[in-house]
C-alpha cells in the first residue's frame, strides 16, 4: 500500500473527514461541488506530471499522457493549463506543490470551504483510490487491514488513524460493484467535497 501522507497530514485528514460531525457544516451548493472537482482533478493531474517531469519526461509527452486519458474537453484544457505551470515552475518534489495549488485552488473557488483541510482530505482521496485498487486486483480486506496495521507497527501511522482508514477500506470494499473507472472517481470526489465543505443538512 502506497504511503502519501505525512502522520501529521493523515492525523488531520482522518480527524477532521472521518469524524465529520465534529466539524462545522457549511453551505454547499452544485457549483461548490463542480468547483471542487475541478481542484481535485488539478491536483490528481499535477501529481502524476511532476514525477514525469523530474524523471525528464518532455511537457509534451506528459500532456499526450493525460489527454488520453481524458474523456472531456474541459478537462484536456485543465490538463494542458496544470501540466504547462508544473514545467514552467519545475517544482523539486510533488507533494509540497500540489499542497499549495489544491490549497489556493479551494480558497479560490469555494471561499466557504476550508481550504486548511485540502491537503489532508486529498490525502484521505489517496487512500480511498488504493483501496479501490486493492478490492479490484483481488486483495483481500483482511489484507489491506494487515497492511495498514503494519504502517501503524512502522509508526507511518498512528493506530487510530490506522483503524479509521480500515473503517474507509471496509466501507469501499462493501460499496459493490468493480467499476473502478466510474466508481472510485465518484467516490473520491464524494470524499473530498465532503470532507473540505460538509453539508449544511448534516
Amino acid at each position: 500500500m502506497k504511503r502519501h501522507a505525512t502522520a501529521g497530514a493523515l492525523s488531520a485528514c482522518c480527524a477532521l473527514a472521518l469524524c465529520a460531525q465534529a466539524v462545522p457544516a457549511q453551505t454547499r451548493s452544485a457549483a461548490d461541488v463542480a468547483a471542487l472537482t475541478v481542484c481535485l482533478i488539478s491536483a490528481d493531474i499535477a501529481l502524476a506530471a511532476i514525477p514525469q517531469m523530474l524523471a525528464g519526461r518532455s511537457e509534451e509527452e506528459v500532456l499526450r499522457a493525460a489527454e488520453s486519458q481524458l474523456d472531456d474537453a474541459a478537462y484536456r484544457g485543465q490538463a494542458l493549463r496544470v501540466i504547462g505551470s508544473v514545467y514552467r515552475l519545475k517544482p523539486p518534489a510533488a507533494r509540497p506543490y500540489v499542497a499549495q495549488q489544491l490549497e489556493g485552488c479551494v480558497g479560490r473557488n469555494v471561499p466557504r470551504a476550508a481550504k486548511a483541510r485540502a491537503d489532508g482530505c486529498y490525502q484521505l482521496t489517496l487512500f480511498a483510490r488504493d483501496f479501490f485498487e486493492a478490492r479490484n486486483a483481488g486483495v483481500s480486506l483482511d489484507e489491506t487491514r494487515r497492511r495498514l496495521g503494519q504502517l501503524a507497527q512502522e509508526d507511518q501511522l498512528a493506530r487510530e488513524q490506522a483503524a479509521r482508514l480500515e473503517k474507509l477500506a471496509a466501507s469501499i470494499y462493501g460499496s459493490g460493484g468493480k467499476d473502478h473507472g466510474t466508481q472510485a472517481p465518484q467516490f473520491r470526489t464524494a470524499l473530498f467535497v465532503e470532507c473540505v465543505a460538509p453539508r449544511a443538512d448534516r
